[in-house]
Formats: C-alpha cells, sequence, structure tokens
C-alpha cells in the first residue's frame, strides 16, 4: 500500500473518531434513517454474517463490517434485487421493483428508474474514490447516510434531503 493512501486512510479514520454529531441517533429528523442508525448501525457488530449479499461482498475483498451492514440494509428495506458492480446477485421477487446497487469503484454508473438504494463500500480507501463518492452524494437530491464503511444514496422522493454523518 503506498504512503499517500496509509496517510489518507489515518486521517479519514481520526476525523471519523471526532465526529459525533448523530451518534445513537441524536439530531437525526427523520424516523426511516432514526431507525436504520438503531437497529442496524449501533448493532453493526452483532450483526449475522450470513447471506447472499455479504458472501458476494467479501468475495470482492471488502471488510466485514460493511458487508454485514449491507446484507442488513438489503434485508431491512425490502429490496427484490441486488447488484454488486454492475452484475445481478440475487433476486428476492418481492414485486417493490426496487433494486439495491452496491459499488467498490466508480468504474459502474447504473441509472435506473428502479435503483432504491445505492451503497459506496469502503469510500475512504483512497482519496481518489472518496472525492467521487462525495460528488455523488452532493449531487444526489435525496436522503444519504456515510456509516464510515459505507456510504448509502436514498432514491426515494418521500425522503428529505439530508446528509446524515456518523
Amino acid at each position: 500500500m503506498k504512503i499517500k493512501e496509509r496517510l489518507f486512510r489515518t486521517a479519514a479514520k481520526a476525523a471519523a473518531g471526532c465526529r459525533i454529531r448523530h451518534f445513537r441517533g441524536h439530531g437525526v429528523h427523520s424516523p426511516f434513517a432514526y431507525r436504520i442508525v438503531r437497529t442496524i448501525y449501533m448493532k453493526r457488530h452483532t450483526l449475522p454474517a450470513c447471506g447472499v449479499v455479504y458472501d458476494a461482498l467479501l468475495n470482492a475483498k471488502c471488510d466485514r463490517d460493511g458487508a454485514r451492514i449491507i446484507q442488513a440494509i438489503f434485508n431491512d428495506t425490502g429490496c427484490d434485487s441486488c447488484m454488486l458492480n454492475g452484475h445481478l446477485i440475487t433476486t428476492a421477487n418481492y414485486g417493490n421493483k426496487q433494486c439495491l446497487v452496491i459499488h467498490t469503484n466508480m468504474q459502474y454508473a447504473i441509472n435506473d428508474n428502479n435503483v432504491y438504494i445505492t451503497c459506496f463500500v469502503m469510500p475512504r480507501r483512497n482519496k481518489s474514490y472518496y472525492q467521487a463518492c462525495m460528488q455523488a452524494v452532493k449531487n444526489h437530491d435525496g436522503m444519504s447516510i456515510d456509516l464510515r464503511s459505507v456510504i448509502l444514496l436514498f432514491h426515494d422522493d418521500r425522503l428529505n434531503k439530508e446528509h446524515i454523518k456518523l
């Protein structure tokens, strides 16, 4: 690993460690986001380590904590399909026509009406990927949640435009 990447990761972790603004859901005004913070993010170390999405993320060299969070988000939101870097990995056939799209790099861009959640895994891996993720958050018109190991963009018109950093 390059020394610049190592320094960037260290600085990003230090900045995230100092950030306690929405810790435990305090200051989160959306009931939807508050539920995600309380039931998924706060219990991220006790989430089960199993599922199709979890296994696919581990095969793609993602960290276990982020894989657990994304598997829990997939189960909790009722998405009926999941794509990882442009490849379909599971379909649940709930009939909602909602898709969870996971990116491990910025090479794959999916603009589909059926995308419900876009996830950026390990956004602080390097500076260029982090800047691209932050640009995607800035251009996004809906709710976004930064869970440190995962950034979630929700494409739901019922949710207010809000960026929550945990």
